[in-house]
């Protein structure tokens, strides 16, 4: 058998949380900047909060991996709403 000793990683260890940590910083970013090059800072930044208040609502769902993309179309959503007003 190959078995690593307790306490020690294999040399294909990645931890699941920094990936999900990197793709939600991936999304978020891409989501900011689009919306700072079509809205300017401000908008950015609102949507920035926006995405992240998304993201405390999925949270509360606790369980599987949160769905990135449909998290930033809600958060684009509210930002359509605000702009269009």
């Amino acid at each position: 058998m190959n078995q690593t000793a307790f306490g020690e990683r294999s040399e294909n260890y990645k931890p699941v949380c920094s990936d999900v940590t990197s793709t939600a910083e991936r999304e978020l970013g891409s989501f900011f900047t689009a919306v700072k090059q079509l809205y300017g800072p401000e908008q950015a930044e609102i949507a920035a909060s926006d995405w992240l208040q998304e993201l405390q609502a999925m949270s509360d769902f606790a369980g599987a991996t949160p769905n990135w993309r449909q998290l930033t179309i809600n958060a684009a959503k509210r930002l359509a709403l605000r702009v269009n007003h």
